[in-house]
């Protein structure tokens, strides 16, 4: 699309062109507009103060307006875009930055800003002496020799710059390989220092955002600081410098052009192998007195630990060994490997060097958050593989190896530190099987992105053919085939989920929950004035029979179970239709139990569910459950390829009202598992905080059916999620225990309004008794 519409467009009569390349031009206005909205109402949170009210006028007139209003603006470009009519051929993208930027002070003039340009100290520092010094009259020259001495200062300064980045230019080229070698280090040496000071810069800033620093600053003098920082960053960078004088290249032997894709996945592998010669090299420094007094000591020293400034606090020894050389492998492999890109090059190492600092930076950074951490991801947007793997380190983890220098010896990466026991508390143990499997999820990221980048059109079709196909045929296909799979209680064991002992409190037994059900509603009748319903008692049977249960089996348990049971609210709201008792009286004639299993915390981000009631294997309490039980999973889960399928063969199901009440009312008896916090309680990582107060649609699904609710809490859940990315929670183990409460049935004539209530107070039950400490969110 930009600059040019392409050669189809390039046929259009120029009228056609012009209206086109105008409406390019207003959208790309809209675009602006609409970041730097995005950008100031982001930056809010950090004091930008917003001074005047919102417009009063509908959304749509504004957009419509503007819309006019840009177009208006930018259809003359249109116009003289569509008449001179340019391919891509047709434009250049070479320009001098400097140039770039100065001649836009001539256009201001042009159009009488003179006076204020001559009235202004910086234009008679920036424009005035540069023509005193180059103009061909000096100051007291026309405005166009002004203009021109200008263009021509800029010129100068424009070569000078160029001359730096990526080559020296012609004069250095000629230099001996000392000479060469030393200048491209002092300048990757320059680079390093600038990404430095831009990191801490916005640290400060997002601090007003809420932005932790977890250490105090380095007590060393900063000229001190500065000067060890520049010889450790050219001991870091000097292999680079050495081989880019070695090849000496010019302008135009680097290329820059590279496949984006490639570009980003081919840092997997390099910072994979990185790693393991990062990690072993580190771990020796350590174990080795004389390595760490001579070479790694000086980067533990106490009055200098973790602020961004303390990165480079290396000796060169350490440098050189540690970064230098392998640096110098990665351009060779840019330069003789992949091409003669100079993004090949510099990508790998600009990760690599943002690692490195933001990892001692001492904030407290999990990249998880829009504000301030994920700010972090623009300046090194490969960072996001941790949001999305749990073997990688968050900047803040750098933080654990200084406190306890024999653990955590990773940069990035911690299959090592996993493997070999190194991993620093309270990280524990990632078994094999559960690194192979996030192998295994990089493998399917890079391919699918590989796939979208070089066979776009193909990707597109699948997906669009894969959204219209429907749901009910892939659950027919695949539904719950692979949930018992013993190979799922292997890796629950691996993870850490656990679940009370059978008879203990928070074990989930179906003999038990029938007798509750059971008792409910005994209770319930009694309560309405002795005998209870037909379909009531339909269904109190029904229970017993499913579970193969006597009345006086299920008497005893409601001696015992007598003190959990809370009768129904008679204040309850009754704004939603009632409890139906022909859904009791059809699961009494069906003789089959079902229950409606909601799992907290976390939302669609818990574990516990996953493993419990969808990849459930052969141990789960849910195993023995007649007729299984279905996951409910988001709507938009279940339409990308690939996710679908695995879900649905996990034992997961479409979270629709209708498809959870076709399954709780048909004729298999089946059970279903949902999260009602979703997506909202999702957002409360780390925290027993609970989206559940105002959510009423899970108990008017119970109701309708005439299914028993069953409050489930994930104990240790917040610790599986701690601050990290959605995409990570699958991933590394915690310990997690898994516990029942109740089931609480719907009774007969009971609005779901107030069974939400008896839920709540089940649910609260079960917390103190097992010590949880859940909150409402709303």
């Amino acid at each position: 699309m930009l600059p040019s519409l392409g050669p189809a467009v390039a046929a259009w009569p120029l009228a056609g062109r012009a209206a086109a390349y105008s409406a390019l031009w207003t959208g790309y206005a809209l675009a602006l507009q609409f970041a730097i909205e995005g950008m100031g109402r982001l930056l809010q949170r950090s004091g930008l103060r917003k001074t005047t009210r919102p417009p009063q006028h509908a959304a749509a007139t504004m957009l419509a307006v503007e819309s006019v209003g840009y177009w208006s603006w930018l259809c003359g470009i249109g116009l003289l875009q569509a008449w001179v009519n340019p391919s891509w051929g047709d434009w250049s993208y070479a320009a001098s930055p400097i140039l770039l930027f100065w001649y836009q002070v001539g256009e201001a003039r042009a159009a009488g800003g003179g006076g204020w340009l001559r009235s202004n100290a910086c234009y008679r520092w920036l424009w005035v002496a540069p023509s005193r010094r180059l103009g061909p009259r000096g100051f007291g020259g026309s405005a166009e020799d002004r203009i021109q001495s200008a263009a021509n200062a800029a010129a100068v300064a424009a070569d000078a710059a160029a001359a730096m980045l990526p080559s020296l230019g012609p004069a250095v080229a000629a230099w001996p390989l000392a000479g060469r070698a030393a200048a491209y280090s002092a300048l990757w040496t320059g680079y390093a220092l600038a990404l430095q000071f831009a990191i801490e810069g916005m640290g400060r800033l997002l601090q007003r955002s809420g932005l932790r620093k977890t250490t105090r600053p380095p007590q060393h003098a900063a000229a001190a600081m500065l000067a060890v920082e520049s010889v450790g960053y050219w001991s870091w960078l000097c292999g680079i410098g050495l081989l880019q004088a070695w090849v000496n290249p010019s302008w135009g032997d680097w290329s820059y052009a590279a496949n984006p894709i490639l570009l980003f996945w081919y840092q997997v592998p390099y910072m994979a192998l990185y790693d393991t010669f990062f990690y072993f090299l580190h771990r020796a420094s350590h174990r080795n007195k004389l390595a760490f007094k001579y070479v790694h000591g000086m980067h533990h020293d106490t009055k200098a630990i973790l602020d961004v400034k303390t990165s480079g606090w290396i000796t060169p020894q350490e440098g050189v060994s540690f970064v230098g050389a392998p640096l110098a492998l990665v351009f060779a492999a840019a330069w003789w490997g992949l091409g003669r890109s100079w993004w090949y090059l510099f990508v790998p190492v600009h990760t690599t060097m943002t690692i490195f600092i933001t990892g001692h930076s001492g904030y407290h950074l999990t990249l998880d958050r829009a504000v301030p951490d994920a700010l972090f991801l623009l300046l090194n947007p490969f960072q996001a593989v941790a949001l999305c793997t749990a073997n990688t380190t968050k900047p803040m983890d750098h933080a654990a190896h200084h406190l306890q220098p024999t653990t955590h010896f990773a940069l990035f990466f911690t299959f090592w530190d996993d493997l070999l026991g190194t991993s620093a508390p309270p990280e524990p143990h990632v078994p094999l099987p559960l690194m192979a499997l996030n192998l295994l999820w990089y493998a399917f990221l890079w391919a699918f992105a590989w796939a979208a980048y070089s066979r776009p059109a193909a990707v597109a079709a699948a997906v669009a053919l894969h959204a219209l196909l429907p749901l009910a045929l892939s659950d027919a296909l695949l539904g719950g085939r692979a949930s018992r799979l013993r190979v799922w209680d292997a890796l629950r064991r691996a993870y850490g989920v656990g679940y009370a002992a059978p008879g203990a409190d928070g074990a989930f037994d179906a003999r038990r929950a029938a007798a509750e059900v059971r008792r409910q509603l005994s209770e319930a009748a009694r309560a309405r004035g002795g005998k209870p319903s037909k379909a009531a008692a339909q269904a109190a049977a029904v229970v017993t029979a499913a579970a193969g249960l006597s009345s006086s089996d299920s008497g005893g348990s409601s001696s015992d179970d007598g003190e959990r049971g809370a009768p129904p609210q008679a204040g309850a709201a009754t704004a939603a239709a009632p409890a139906s008792e022909a859904a009791a009286a059809a699961a009494a004639a069906a003789g089959q139990q079902r229950f409606v299993f909601a799992y907290h915390p976390q939302g669609f981000l818990a574990r516990g569910a996953l493993l419990t009631f969808a990849a459930r294997g052969a141990r789960s309490p849910a195993s023995a459950l007649p007729g299984g039980v279905r996951l409910a999973a988001g709507g938009w889960m279940l339409r990308v390829p690939g996710m679908q399928q695995a879900l649905i063969a996990l034992g997961c199901t479409d979270a629709s009202r209708s498809n959870l009440l076709r399954l709780l009312t048909g004729p298999k008896p089946t059970s279903v598992a949902i999260c009602p916090g979703g997506w909202a309680e999702a957002r409360h990582m780390g925290s027993y905080r609970l989206v559940i107060r105002r959510r009423l649609g899970f108990a008017r699904l119970a109701s309708e059916a005439g299914a028993a609710l069953v409050p489930v809490l994930g104990v240790g859940e917040p610790e599986v999620t701690g601050e990290g990315g959605p995409g990570a929670v699958a991933l590394r183990p915690r310990s997690l225990r898994v516990v029942f409460g109740d089931p609480v049935a719907p009774l007969p004539g009971e609005p779901p309004a107030a069974l939400h209530a008896r839920y709540l107070a089940a649910l609260s039950a079960l917390a103190a008794r097992h010590g949880v400490p859940i909150e409402m969110a709303e």
